[in-house]
């Protein structure tokens, strides 16, 4: 167990308390709007965060979305709770832009939630105040969704604007099968910023047999 896995396992909390804990350390110890590079697991990059968070450097790890995820994802593997990286797709003019987040299985409620390590918040159902997964932001209407920062401070639906915009598509890791909601990923699009490929021709780097799309709870729901 690393440094910092120890640490977070030895404050004797529960999962979801660990949960937030560990996305908060994530956040507070590391500088986004830059990518320098890591090992894949970015485990290099926690021990950087961790010294920071000892007060035993002034240096921060410099990380994007999936850099702040993927480290996420590694400490809470060592700590038992499960994780996936979301990658999310939005269809633009002439590009299709990306997104990662996190979404950890918490064993305290047995369900799935999405947390945007990069902007510090997770995503919750305003009436019912439940924290949702990745499948329903994609395929459920976004007018009851909030963002709550973990960091602190009130919920509101503009911090979680910019993030949900991202799902009209998305594949959990590094897989070859995405779901879709075609009411707003054109999937006959093609994007002159990605050499004029479409979703299928830029997930599969070229070769779109690989991929296949899944709709199911958009076609449940009609």
């Amino acid at each position: 167990m690393s440094d910092t896995a120890r640490h977070f396992h030895d404050l004797g909390l529960s999962a979801s308390q660990l949960i937030d804990a560990v996305h908060l350390f994530i956040h507070r110890n590391s500088k986004t709007n830059e990518q320098r590079s890591y090992l894949p697991d970015y485990s290099d990059a926690v021990d950087i965060m961790y010294a920071h968070f000892q007060g035993e450097s002034a240096e921060m790890p410099r990380l994007l979305c999936d850099g702040r995820s993927t480290a996420m994802l590694t400490v809470l593997k060592e700590l038992g709770i499960e994780s996936r990286l979301i990658f999310l797709y939005k269809s633009g003019r002439g590009w299709i832009s990306q997104h990662t987040v996190l979404e950890v299985f918490n064993p305290d409620i047995q369900f799935w939630q999405i947390h945007d390590v990069a902007d510090d918040f997770y995503v919750v159902h305003k009436p019912t105040g439940i924290r949702v997964n990745a499948k329903s932001i994609l395929f459920d209407s976004h007018d009851e969704l909030v963002g709550c920062p973990v960091d602190g401070g009130p919920c509101s639906a503009e911090l979680a604007a910019e993030s949900l915009a991202y799902f009209e598509a998305l594949r959990y890791g590094h897989t070859f099968e995405v779901w879709v909601n075609p009411d707003r990923f054109d999937l006959s699009g093609r994007f002159g910023g990605q050499a004029d490929q479409n979703l299928a021709e830029f997930i599969g780097k070229g070769d779109p047999q690989r991929v296949s799309f899944r709709m199911d709870s958009w076609l449940a729901g009609k």
